[in-house]
């Protein structure tokens, strides 16, 4: 009895290629819903953004702290 076994193999050109295509996608989402916001709503957002990655910056600092006084 034969089985036959069918799979696929991508390489690294494949996963570029589905990479770019998906940043594309995430660039036109950004676009669209940046155009359906109010100048308000996009500072609010902006706003909350950048409090985000201050906040995920002080807690990798804080991390590195850690690991190097032990």
């Amino acid at each position: 009895m034969t089985i036959a076994l069918r799979c696929t193999i991508y390489t690294m050109a494949e996963n570029d290629l589905i990479s770019k295509v998906m940043a594309e996608m995430g660039r036109r989402g950004g676009r669209a819903r940046a155009k359906a916001l109010t100048a308000k709503q996009r500072k609010e957002s902006a706003i909350k953004a950048s409090k985000a990655a201050a906040e995920a910056r002080r807690k990798k600092a804080a991390q590195r702290r850690k690991e190097g006084a032990s």
